[in-house]
């Protein structure tokens, strides 16, 4: 018998409301992380959209820049499905 993942519905996240979800040092740390960053495209993408996708390859990049900001935990905080 074979065991099947169901995949979480993507969901969108609003620059606006993983704003203000960081406390303002995470803000400016994070301003600092993503302008030193390498990933021209993902600096792109954060000051182009109005949100974020789940299931876009970039907002896995974004996690990775979060959690080089901070930690995992705190990275799946930010990026968490809004309620």
């Amino acid at each position: 018998m074979r065991e099947y993942q169901i995949a979480a519905k993507p969901y969108r996240l609003y620059k606006s409301h993983f704003i203000e979800r960081m406390t303002p040092k995470e803000a400016a740390q994070f301003e600092h992380e993503l302008n030193a960053s390498e990933l021209a495209k993902l600096r792109l993408m954060y000051h182009a959209v109005e949100y974020f996708v789940s299931d876009d390859p970039l907002f896995a990049v974004l996690h990775w820049e979060l959690t080089q900001a901070f930690d995992d935990e705190r990275a799946d905080a930010l990026l968490a499905r809004p309620e």
